[in-house]
């Protein structure tokens, strides 16, 4: 298959990718995390840096999506 063929270059060649995650994508990575797992906000704010490398979000900015409608 043409995306098996790719996903092996990619990981043989020891390269990267740059995702650009706007805010939307991050709010949603935060609803899901609450959705699916029990994680609490500093998990949260633990794991965003594992999920999108470089990107942080504070601990209240994460308490923030809570209070938000969705």
């Amino acid at each position: 298959m043409i995306s098996e063929e790719l996903l092996r270059q990619h990981f043989e060649s020891g390269g990267g990718i740059n995702i650009r995650v706007d805010k939307a994508q991050l709010e949603r990575a935060v609803v899901a995390m609450r959705v699916i797992a029990p994680d609490s906000y500093r998990d949260i704010e633990a794991l965003l840096p594992i999920i999108y490398p470089k990107v942080s979000l504070s601990y209240e900015s994460i308490k923030e999506h809570r209070r938000t409608k969705y």
